[in-house]
C-alpha cells in the first residue's frame, strides 16, 4: 500500500493507530532517531523520505527530507542512522554502492554520497556502539567493516572477510560491540565474527558457523542486554531464538 503503518503496545497485542504515505513505493525499511524517521522506498527510482512525530507516533512529512538514491534500479536493501543520528546509510544490492547522507538539526539532509562497496552485493548492515559500520555482501558471503569519517566518507578497516557459506544478507551486533553476526539465507545458518577494538572483523573458529536449524535466516536483531539473537526464519514461518554465550559469542 505504500503506507508507513504506526502501531501501539498494550493490551495484550499490537494495535494500528495511524497512517502516512511512504513518500514512495515499496518501502523496506524504517530507522528511527529520536523525534526523526526516515522509510527506503525501492520502487521507482528509489528514495529516502523523513518524518517527524516518531517519538509520539504521530508522523508528519519532514519537508525537503525527500532525496534521491543514486540512480534508478539500484536494488535498495536498507537504510539506518549512525548512532550519532547525524549519518544515514543506505546500502544498494544491484550498484555495488553505499550511499550516506548528512543529517543536520531538526532533519535537515543532503546528499546522498555515492562510494563503493568493498564486496558486491552490499545487503544487511549494523553499526557498534563504538560506530563502526559492518556491512554484509551477498555474493562473496562476507562481512566488510568500515569507520565513518567527517562529511559521511566511508574508511575501510575489514575488506570482504568470507563466512564460506552463501548469501550472507543481515548483520547483528552485541551491545557490547565483541562480536557480529550474519545471517547466511542460501546455507540456513548463521556465521559469527569477533570484532575487534578498532572494527577489525575476524571469522569465528570451525568456518565460523554458529547457529544452525534455521530453514532461510533473515533479519536479525539481538535483546536490549545482548543475551540472545532473535532471527526471522521465513522457510519456517517463525523466530529463532539463540542464547549468545558471552565469554566467545557462540550461539545455542
Amino acid at each position: 500500500s505504500n503506507e508507513i503503518a504506526v502501531l501501539e503496545t498494550g493490551g495484550g497485542g499490537l494495535h494500528v493507530v495511524s497512517k502516512v504515505s511512504s513518500g514512495g513505493t515499496l518501502p523496506v525499511s524504517l530507522t528511527v532517531h529520536g523525534d526523526l524517521l526516515f522509510v527506503l522506498n525501492a520502487g521507482g527510482s528509489g528514495n529516502i523520505a523523513g518524518f517527524t512525530g516518531a517519538a509520539r507516533g504521530s508522523l508528519l512529512p519532514l519537508p525537503g527530507s525527500l532525496k534521491p538514491l543514486s540512480g534508478p534500479a539500484v536494488g535498495p536493501a536498507e537504510g539506518a542512522f549512525s548512532p550519532d543520528g547525524e549519518t544515514l546509510v543506505v546500502t544498494e544490492k544491484s550498484t555495488q554502492k553505499i550511499d550516506t547522507y548528512d543529517v543536520e538539526g531538526h532533519g535537515r539532509v543532503s546528499g546522498p554520497k555515492v562510494q563503493n562497496s568493498a564486496g558486491q552485493t552490499p545487503y544487511g548492515f549494523a553499526f557498534s556502539r563504538q560506530g563502526e559500520l559492518v556491512v554484509s555482501e551477498a555474493t562473496q558471503s562476507s562481512l566488510s567493516s568500515y569507520r565513518l569519517v567527517h562529511d559521511g566518507d566511508l574508511r575501510l578497516i575489514s575488506g570482504q572477510v568470507p563466512d564460506h557459506q552463501s548469501s550472507a544478507c543481515w548483520v547483528a551486533i552485541t551491545g557490547d560491540g565483541k562480536f557480529a553476526y550474519t545471517a547466511n539465507a542460501a546455507a540456513h545458518n548463521v556465521s559469527g565474527y569477533r570484532l575487534g577494538p578498532g572494527g577489525t572483523l575476524t571469522l569465528f573458529g570451525d568456518g565460523g558457523i554458529t547457529g544452525t536449524g534455521v530453514m532461510k535466516p533473515l533479519d536479525m536483531t539481538t535483546d536490549r542486554n545482548s543475551d540472545f539473537l532473535y532471527v526471522l526464519d521465513a522457510g519456517g514461518n517463525s523466530i529463532m531464538a539463540y542464547r549468545i554465550n558471552g565469554g566467545n559469542g557462540s550461539l545455542s
